[in-house]
């Protein structure tokens, strides 16, 4: 069984961690990653101006009851980097301001897609708010103090695990209190090169989520996943098969991490790993999505991925769009899940760009997991694409 819904935003959240990190917006999430510049205070002086309650107050004046779609897109985009640098600041009162007038202003496009992310966006700051009031005493001692050992665990891992800033969580967590996450950051920090030494950073970090349940268990998780993604990305060879077989112990994991059984294109190759397979991001009302899998599907044909799934995993969360592109398409397209032989969950017909459709579908038992991307009649300028598809036990 599927539960799907047009435009709604998927339960998952991807991991906010690349070495060489840029500032994107919300989910591009999925996320999306995020810039966090070196250096930045855990909390602003008393006498130091709140920039971003100033920015808030210009950015509402802007907001006018009559304005074209271009200027309403700039605006949101100008929202959406406030959160950023809000969060930055640890000002996370004022992110959550900021991101109830994001939702404001995407209330004003009439776009689905950019409403729920918005709206998800501002679910996931009342969520910084809340766990980072719990650590007002460590990031203040922190702030006195550079080198409490308590606190700089604290801080440290509340900026990997909530924030989902590994770069600026993990200097602290090296030197904090914990001596086993001590070591698993410096290791992390030291970033290895060789296919040896990233497989055995991501173990450390398999290792540690284990022991941990709920929201933490998956973030830290998807930091192992991270390094096994560094070798699989690397030609075959036995670091890969082992990167390979951890990735799928992972509780939870990203499809397009995973090797294909078959694979059977249309006019254009699978994309993977946020590639529609051009060479083109996967990005749809702008927002990326750097785990998405592209598949053209070829005039009144379907384009189709088989994974081996062996009956491991419980449950498939996706969104299906097709990409952003200034050429038009005039077509449709369905996406299809099938386990077994049997079709778990099929999407409506998605004739327009900026639509997107969001599902969680049952993976019970199914061995043999396959997504397809159908058109009917003519398919040209249909890139066709899965939202960072991620699968859980």
């Amino acid at each position: 069984m599927a539960a799907c819904a047009n435009d709604a935003v998927p339960s998952h959240n991807p991991p906010a961690r690349n070495r060489k990190l840029t500032a994107l917006a919300v989910i591009a999430a999925v996320l999306v990653f995020v810039s966090w510049p070196e250096g930045t205070t855990l909390c602003r002086a008393a006498d130091e101006p709140d920039a971003v309650d100033q920015k808030l107050v210009a950015l509402r004046k802007s907001v006018g009851t009559a304005m074209s779609p271009e200027r309403v897109r700039q605006l949101l985009g100008e929202a959406l980097a406030l959160i950023d640098e809000a969060i930055v600041a640890d000002e996370y009162t004022s992110a959550v301001r900021v991101a109830g007038l994001a939702v404001e202003i995407a209330g004003k496009l009439e776009n689905e897609h950019l409403l729920s992310v918005c709206a998800r966006r501002k679910d996931e700051v009342a969520n910084f708010a809340k766990e980072a009031k719990k650590l007002t005493k460590s990031m203040q001692k922190l702030r006195k103090n550079p080198k409490d050992s308590t606190a700089n665990f604290e801080v440290g891992r509340f900026r990997c695990i909530v924030l989902g800033n590994w770069d600026r969580g993990l200097p602290l967590v090296a030197q904090g209190s914990n001596a086993t996450w001590g070591e698993v950051a410096k290791k992390d920090l030291a970033s290895p090169a060789n296919a040896d030494g990233q497989n055995d950073v991501g173990d450390d970090w398999a290792r540690l989520a284990s022991v941990e349940k709920g929201p933490a268990k998956r973030a830290i998780a998807l930091r192992a996943a991270y390094w096994y993604r560094q070798v699989l990305i690397q030609p075959a060879n036995d670091a890969r098969t082992k990167a390979l077989s951890a990735m799928e112990l992972l509780p939870i994991c990203f499809v397009t991490d995973l090797d294909e059984t078959e694979s059977k294109p249309g006019p254009w190759p699978i994309g993977k790993r946020g590639d529609v397979g051009v060479g083109r991001p996967i990005e749809v009302n702008g927002i990326k999505y750097p785990f998405g899998i592209g598949m053209h599907p070829p005039d009144s044909g379907e384009a189709v991925l088989t994974y081996r799934l062996n009956g491991q995993y419980k449950t498939l969360t996706t969104g299906v769009a097709i990409n952003d592109l200034m050429d038009p398409f005039g077509g449709s397209i369905t996406f299809v899940v099938v386990g077994d032989g049997e079709v778990l969950w099929k999407s409506p017909a998605v004739k327009s760009r900026g639509t997107a459709v969001f599902c969680d579908v049952s993976l019970k038992g199914v061995k043999t997991l396959q997504l397809k991307t159908q058109a009917m009649g003519n398919a040209v300028s249909g890139h066709a694409v899965w939202l960072d598809p991620s699968i859980s036990r």
